[in-house]
């Protein structure tokens, strides 16, 4: 899942669900992504548990969107959602040069790059 900024709004294409309001992400724009697996945090925190305040990736995250890399100073945050057990949180500034459309979008932990596949819509404002 993506959200412009913090959300509440989808990134997507439009028309992708019916009866959801879908939008392109822009090349330079924050976004916030979701995912889980991502590994220990700092400060530790306990399988299952939900937590109290902000919890970083003990390890350092990379990103690229369709084959650019993000720059680490566009990794704003990285670390445990705080709504949720077991899920991460990731506020990434997007290149500027990502080109319009389905941009393959890759993270990568101690060498672990997730799976191919996640797309991310992007389109520059006219």
């Amino acid at each position: 899942m993506a959200l412009h900024g913090g959300g509440p709004a989808l990134v997507g294409p439009p028309g992708l669900i019916p009866g959801v309001t879908l939008t392109p992400a822009e090349p330079g724009e924050v976004i916030t992504l979701y995912g889980t697996g991502f590994g220990a945090t700092d400060p530790l925190l306990a399988t299952g548990q939900i937590p109290g305040g902000a919890a970083g990736l003990a390890n350092e995250v990379s990103f690229t969107f369709g084959g650019i890399a993000v720059p680490s100073r566009d990794v704003l945050y990285k670390g445990a959602a705080p709504c949720c057990a077991g899920l991460y949180q990731f506020a990434v500034r997007l290149p500027t040069v990502v080109s319009d459309g389905n941009a393959a979008v890759m993270a990568t932990v101690r060498g672990v790059s997730t799976p191919r596949g996640p797309f991310l819509a992007v389109r520059r404002q006219q």
